[in-house]
């Protein structure tokens, strides 16, 4: 069996455990920098800040003149976001190293920080000439950006990122802020070039592939967008926000549901499974009509999680359309305890309640559907159809109406002329849906889906003739 040698790990964790021994009893000694070099990168790549801070200032005072542990206290201050400390740690580091680099750097982003961005640019404008690598090059340019994100100039931020990461591709923080640039800008479709171009550079680099399926996402180019995440997973198979989108992708736009199972089932392998991904496994299991398994899925989920108002949604879906319908209201109220101003919540109640035949609740939470969201047409639609469905047409007019204030749908007309018909106004109805037909005679056959004896009166039937013999003429 191959032996690994951990004493350099074991060696560390011995110089911590004396560090902190002799902080306790008050006799931390004079240490080597090398030896405070450790003990800072070990508190820092632990996300110790407070810890790092107290090695930083023994390291200061028994090397005093050391502009690195100055430096090394100027970063841990602004990752407590303490620029203003930041800064003076900057100034007396310049002190001791007048024109380095690392200290311009540090001070500009404390300046940033401070919102002092004139001062921060005539700093930055001087650090140019004290570039000595591509790294530094990149880092430079991320505070040009960082700059110009103060000023909400995306464009020459976008800019910015993108020399920054040309000359150091390892740079996470551009990379980080890019995103944010080409969201708060807009800028999909240079993003869409640039990620392209760095792929040039290294194509198999996971977060590149990522980002780039982002974007195809937000420039509706799904296949492509699934073709990034997938390169994005063959680059690192560990990669759980990539199997996430992917998923979600698979099944929403795509509908490629036997591979977003098995996507699904892949990651449920790599990590422990959530209340979120058990809902994307139920997803995937309903579309290709396996209800059980789907139903499954939906209630683990609500066991990992019961504060999971989806998941619970999810499951009350489900129990819907197995017809159960006392155990899909059960699910829709723990839903709706959840989350009060759902609207498609109420609208699912409601609908379970008509097929159940409770017509009073059921038109409650038709109407609350309406008052939570009275910009969406759908809950409008589906109010007034419950009107017409319970031979009420008459308050079925009345809410068209009212819909017509907060929204507008040529659904709206064809839900009308119904309810119309069936009041006995047919001379208005017929109007109607002349004017109907003119606006949008491809749905029309929502006229057949709400009331199917329509399709048996002769007057509507020729005037659905008429329009479409005009259409095809």
């Amino acid at each position: 069996m191959k032996k690994y040698n951990n004493e350099p790990n074991r060696d560390l964790i011995l110089l911590v455990s004396e560090f902190e021994e002799m902080k306790r009893n008050g006799t931390v000694g004079f240490l080597e920098k090398r030896t405070f070099d450790k003990l800072l990168t070990f508190y820092e790549e632990d996300n110790k800040t407070d810890q790092a801070l107290e090695v930083v200032e023994f390291a200061l005072q028994q090397h005093g003149f050391s502009e690195e542990f100055y430096l090394r206290k100027a970063q841990l201050l602004l990752h407590q976001n303490q620029p203003s400390l930041a800064l003076e740690c900057c100034q007396k580091a310049s002190l001791f190293a007048p024109g380095e680099f690392d200290v311009s750097i540090i001070e500009t982003e404390a300046l940033i920080r401070l919102k002092r961005i004139d001062e921060a640019q005539d700093q930055l404008e001087a650090s140019h000439a004290l570039c000595s690598s591509r790294e530094d090059y990149s880092e430079l340019y991320l505070l040009e950006a960082l700059i110009w994100e103060h000023r909400e100039d995306y464009t020459r931020m976008f800019r910015s990122l993108r020399r920054s990461l040309k000359f150091n591709l390892e740079n996470e923080s551009a990379m980080e802020r890019l995103w944010v640039c080409v969201e708060m800008g807009q800028l999909y479709k240079p993003a869409a070039v640039l990620y392209r171009d760095l792929l040039d550079i290294d194509p198999f680099h996971a977060i590149i592939w990522y980002n780039l399926g982002h974007v195809l996402s937000n420039l509706d180019d799904f296949e492509a967008a699934t073709e990034a995440f997938e390169f994005a997973i063959a680059a690192d198979s560990e990669f759980e926000m990539a199997y996430r989108e992917l998923i979600e992708i698979y099944l929403d736009h795509t509908k490629h549901y036997k591979r977003a199972l098995e996507l699904s089932l892949d990651l449920a392998d790599l990590i422990t499974a959530d209340s979120e991904l058990l809902i994307l496994t139920g997803n995937c299991y309903e579309q290709l009509e396996e209800k059980d398994m789907a139903l499954a899925c939906y209630r683990e989920a609500v066991r990992l999680d019961s504060s999971n108002d989806e998941a619970f949604f999810a499951l009350g879906e489900c129990l819907f359309d197995l017809e159960n319908w006392s155990d899909s209201i059960e699910a829709f109220h723990l839903a709706l305890k959840l989350n009060s101003r759902k609207e498609e919540y109420c609208a699912a109640l409601g609908e379970a309640y008509f097929q159940c035949g409770n017509m009073v609740d059921a038109e409650v939470y038709f109407q609350k559907a309406t008052e939570i969201a009275p910009d969406q047409s759908e809950f409008w639609t589906q109010l007034a159809t419950f009107y017409i469905d319970t031979a009420v047409p008459e308050r079925a007019v009345e809410v068209l109406e009212e819909a017509s204030m907060y929204s507008w749908s040529p659904e709206f007309s064809y839900c009308k002329i119904v309810a119309l018909i069936q009041c006995g106004l047919r001379k208005e109805a017929l109007a109607l849906l002349h004017e109907a037909l003119s606006e949008s005679y491809e749905s029309h056959e929502l006229l057949f889906s709400i009331e199917p004896d329509i399709q048996e009166d002769i007057e509507v039937i020729r005037i659905l003739r008429m329009y479409q013999g005009e259409l095809h003429g």
